[in-house]
């Protein structure tokens, strides 16, 4: 539950939460008494600020953490179009600039991302600065009630997951080992020569080492239809037991992903 409290006359700042990319919620808000809200990697953060008739000033202040190879997105969303908006960042430089009437465009970009009429953003900003930034928005004199809504996303450069196919399988049965990679979202298959290790819990022996690759043949009977950026291998676990998994990218800034397969 959002929390409200008093605001200075004039102002009043709405607390929105945001459903993260791994499915938990976010919640941040910004309030006069409370901290800046900083973002958190993969998961955005939506804020809202309304503006009572006759005010024509507004800044939403928001922190960027130290996330080396992320990048930021902001969208803007209002109800009209005759406002100017900038986006400083934490060094006081002037990344973006909104003018009334037209789209939000990046200081020296080629194109600018208009969408619906009330929503307007701008192309990714590879590594921001850390530091406190702000969106300043100006509305034209005497305008009417207004409430303007910023979503940020901090989206990090290199995404990995590891599954396996059955989850619980018997001993001997082939299990398929999916390992995901995603480069700003995109599917990566250059650049990128992954390992899955494999070591039986408890039993003290070298780890098996396996390579997956985005394409297999189809002896084991099992559907391995190609999917981009999907590396794929298949382990026949030798017994019954706790099997730990780990698959190593070589990624920047990538931990290895670990993951545990009970076999029955």
């Amino acid at each position: 539950m959002p929390r409200v409290g008093r605001c200075r006359p004039a102002i009043m700042v709405a607390l929105v939460v945001a459903l993260g990319a791994s499915g938990s919620i976010e919640a941040h808000g910004q309030l006069d008494s409370d901290p800046i809200p900083t973002l958190t990697r993969d998961s955005p953060l939506v804020l809202e600020r309304k503006l009572p008739a006759g005010s024509a000033d507004a800044t939403l202040s928001f922190i960027v953490p130290p996330t080396p190879g992320s990048r930021l997105l902001v969208q803007l969303r209002s109800p009209v179009s005759d406002y100017r908006a900038t986006l400083v960042s934490a060094t006081g430089a002037v990344l973006a600039t909104k003018v009334p009437g037209a789209p939000l465009v990046l200081e020296g970009a080629t194109r600018h991302h208009p969408e619906r009429g009330d929503l307007v953003g701008f192309e990714p900003l590879r590594d921001p600065e850390p530091g406190q930034w702000a969106l300043r928005i100006r509305y034209p004199a005497g305008a009417t009630s207004k409430t303007l809504s910023a979503t940020l996303y901090l989206q990090s450069r290199f995404t990995v997951a590891l599954s396996a196919m059955p989850v619980s399988p018997r001993a001997g049965e082939p299990v398929l080992l999916s390992l995901r990679v995603r480069d700003y979202g995109s599917p990566m298959e250059r650049g990128i020569d992954p390992e899955i290790h494999v070591l039986a819990s408890g039993g003290g022996g070298e780890a098996t080492v396996l390579h997956p690759r985005l394409g297999l043949n189809n002896a084991h009977g099992i559907d391995l239809t190609r999917e981009p950026g999907v590396f794929l291998a298949i382990f026949e676990p030798p017994g019954a037991g706790r099997y730990e998994l780990t698959a190593v990218t070589g990624l920047a800034g990538v931990a290895p992903q670990a993951l545990t397969l009970r076999v029955r």
